[in-house]
């Protein structure tokens, strides 16, 4: 028997079934199918591929069964919608927004942006901390079951703990698993059909949840609680929630697979002529928009504003404090981000803020140190250390912009500070041997040195680091000076400000000498470049107790270096340090940030916290005991919690995973780049260390992820899913929309009329067959 004999005996024998199933569907047995499986097994795989041809083009448009079936161009005719711009899901999105997920002619996954009908948002505000609710409603008008794909960014330092999806009569709450795993759960749940939800965190600011199996007519409603550290600059807090209508790109529907699935970065070469910011039939935001904020700074607070829309103030007193409920003021929203901006009411002296949360036999709590009135600061004597790269790696633009801003922080130096410059490339040299005032004189000598810098060479850093950090060294330690008056002369406080482009590949072993030899010093890095090795760069100045400052525009260079020297002229807390011995349970005291910098007059400083004790177990040996100390003026400064009425809050444990977290991922990068011999132990237990305190705060991160199934399957599954007979529907795309059965068909009809074809092609093929080799016999 041929090969194309067996072929179409095969056809026939799908025909029969077919009808059979649609007439008596008990009949259509499991072995039913292992037999038809069995004598598959001797066709060949041309001849498989054949099949699959032939059965997709007769199935393809009954896909109520298979939501990734539905081609773009039947979805938006059917729904009488023309043609849309499309974006992909991860290019410019400022804001959530679902999308529907479709196909293209390529069989590439297409995306398309679902009409909002409704968002509501809540937000409240402990601290420096904004705890969000966001609720959008969407809606399937059309006649398929579709799966969805829900994209949300995020600042980075955002963590989303809560997902709870609405689809339909049924409420799905999403349930922490690692990644893997949760992966697993969603793909079993949607192939039997069931409703399903999977929140994965694509990057640190980008989250993405998929929904399966949505039915015709169904409304989604999505909601997802993060949180996230406010921005305060300037002495005044920002909140910023993103209503604006997001560019969109006028291309293609087409979007990879394995460029949005798997890797979602953006693309960098789309021609910024094509997007365009008016807003069309699909916006990303409808007016039914309600947002309201409350504000529970633990302090008073002013100058409540906000940027773009009209807002309602109410105030009501409380044993902790005023609080502040803001609310839109008008129905029609003005589709612009809203931007609300207050002031906490600042002191003489530095003061706190201190609030508390208890979970599963823990205390969590966030303590805030805000900076006194800037007239209230004494700007102390320094001595101030520049240090410059100017290796090769620093040649053509990032040289001109280093030595502009050397120069420019050279020239906002007092009289009465001391300063010195270090060059390195692959050697190191100091400008003097010891460092001078910065008087009209010295200033001039500092501009001819910088003005002869080239960059060439290698990139020696050790050296000038070595040189930088080991003059007039003092080791830092907690002791008893701490706790009394400082009555010793005023002494200078030394400042080290490190330009470079960051191009090094010891990176380890330059922390761990940093981390040795900073003392009482500080150290403030500047990255120079439109690439600078920020992670470096940022570690380093955490481990220095300083900041990082970026420059990568020379328009910006005299901006930034003005902010950052008048920043850091008057710290208004320095050698803030943790007094453990106060504490009643300091053996299970965890504490992020592990290392605290100085306070200083433009931006409060966050302490979070943990420690194994219930809401009733006394905290400290002595009510007067302080937990933090620290120095003000040259005076004692400290920081005593009070025991009759601290302010309970919630989403405090979040933030002190998140920071653990986050210490932890810094910390298994440094141990990656060492050399250690255990290396790979020490990652694993970092790992396994981040996954188990994520799922103990219901954090989505690196190795964890929200999963939502419902219990109830609600789509149908007795149609083929992927696989083969998704390419069989491309392959003959153009014999698909050719003669296509209505989809209001039923199944049992569909089957029949299946079935007859199919039979009909087989008999046909044998009768052919037939009367060729009779004709044959004849001759």
């Amino acid at each position: 028997m041929s090969s194309l004999q067996k072929l179409f005996i095969f056809i026939l024998v799908i025909g029969v079934v077919s009808i059979v199933h649609a007439i008596a569907p008990s009949m259509f047995t499991p072995a039913l199918s292992t037999a038809m499986s069995a004598s598959a097994a001797s066709i060949s795989k041309d001849e498989k591929r054949s099949i699959n041809l032939i059965a997709t083009q007769n199935v393809v448009n009954i896909n109520e069964a298979n939501p990734q079936l539905v081609h773009i161009n039947d979805y938006l005719a059917e729904n009488g919608l023309a043609q849309q711009p499309y974006r992909s899901p991860y290019e410019n999105t400022e804001s959530g927004q679902f999308y529907f997920m479709l196909l293209d002619d390529d069989g590439k996954t297409a995306y398309l942006p679902s009409p909002q009908l409704k968002t509501d948002v809540a937000i409240k505000v402990t601290g420096m901390i904004a705890r969000a609710s966001v609720t959008q409603t969407f809606t399937n008008n059309s006649e398929n079951w579709l799966d969805g794909l829900y994209v949300f960014p995020l600042p980075e330092n955002a963590a989303v703990d809560r997902l709870l999806m609405k689809v339909g009569d049924r409420s799905i709450e999403g349930v922490i698993k690692q990644k893997d795993e949760a992966k697993k759960v969603y793909q079993k749940a949607k192939q039997a059909g069931k409703k399903a939800s999977l929140i994965e965190q694509q990057r640190p600011n980008m989250f993405t949840n998929k929904v399966a199996n949505i039915g015709p007519g169904e409304t989604i409603e999505v909601q997802i609680e993060y949180q996230q550290l406010l921005s305060y600059k300037d002495s005044a807090y920002s909140l910023r929630f993103p209503l604006s209508i997001t560019p969109r790109y006028k291309g293609s529907f087409r979007s990879a697979i394995n460029e949005v699935e798997e890797s979602p970065i953006p693309n960098t070469n789309i021609d910024k002529g094509e997007l365009a910011n008016e807003q069309d039939e699909l916006s990303l935001f409808s007016d039914r928009i309600s947002l309201s904020v409350e504000l529970d700074l633990g302090t008073s607070i002013r100058n409540i504003e906000s940027e773009h829309h009209p807002i309602h103030q109410d105030i009501s007193s409380g044993k902790q404090g005023d609080r502040y409920l803001i609310s839109l003021a008008n129905e029609q929203v003005v589709l612009k981000d809203f931007v609300l901006n207050w002031q906490p009411e600042l002191g003489s002296t530095p003061t706190t803020s201190h609030f508390r949360q208890w979970v599963n036999g823990s205390e969590y709590g966030l303590i805030m140190i805000y900076p006194p009135l800037p007239d209230e600061q004494i700007n102390a004597d320094r001595e101030v250390v520049f240090v410059l790269d100017t290796s090769g790696s620093m040649a053509g633009e990032a040289i001109v912009q280093a030595k502009q801003a050397l120069a420019f922080a050279v020239d906002d130096l007092a009289a009465s500070d001391k300063f010195n410059i270090i060059q390195f490339n692959s050697h190191a040299e100091l400008m003097w041997k010891e460092s001078k005032f910065a008087d009209i004189e010295n200033k001039a000598e500092a501009f001819d040195f910088i003005s002869e810098l080239e960059a060439n060479g290698g990139t020696e850093m050790h050296h000038a680091l070595a040189m930088a950090l080991t003059e007039n060294h003092q080791p830092s330690s907690a002791n008893s000076e701490l706790f009394t008056p400082d009555n010793s002369p005023s002494k200078m406080f030394k400042q080290v400000l490190f330009i470079t482009d960051g191009s090094v590949s010891n990176e380890h072993s330059l922390m761990q000498f940093i981390e040795q030899n900073i003392g009482e010093q500080r150290l403030f890095t500047v990255g120079i470049g439109s690439a600078p090795n920020a992670y470096f760069m940022t570690e380093a100045a955490k481990a220095g107790k300083g900041t990082f400052t970026f420059i990568g525009d020379t328009q910006k260079v005299n901006e930034k270096m003005r902010a950052l020297l008048h920043k850091i002229k008057s710290p208004a807390l320095t050698n803030i340090q943790l007094n453990l011995k106060g504490l009643e349970h300091y053996s299970d005291f965890e504490m992020f940030p592990t290392t605290i910098s100085d306070l200083y007059k433009s931006e409060p400083l966050i302490i979070s916290y943990k420690q194994a004790i219930t809401e009733e177990t006394p905290r400290l040996h002595d009510a007067n005991t302080p937990l933090l100390v620290a120095k003000y003026n040259q005076q004692v400064w400290h920081f005593t919690p009070s025991e009759t009425s601290p302010s309970k809050s919630a989403g405090i444990n979040v933030l002190w995973a998140r920071e653990k977290i986050a210490q932890l991922t810094r910390d298994k990068r440094k141990v990656n780049m060492s050399t250690t011999q255990n290396a790979d132990n020490l990652i694993a237990t970092m790992v396994d260390d981040i996954t188990q305190t994520a799922l103990e705060h219901h954090i989505v991160s690196q190795y964890t992820s929200l999963v939502a199934v419902d219990v109830v399957p609600s789509a149908p599954t007795h149609m083929p899913k992927d696989g083969a007979l998704l390419k069989g529907m491309l392959a003959q795309k153009s014999n698909q929309q050719m003669g296509r059965l209505p989809q209001t068909a039923s199944q049992a009809e569909l089957r029949i009329v299946i079935g007859i074809l199919l039979l009909s092609l087989g008999l046909l093929f044998l009768y052919r067959k037939g009367i060729y080799r009779a004709k044959k016999g004849a001759y």
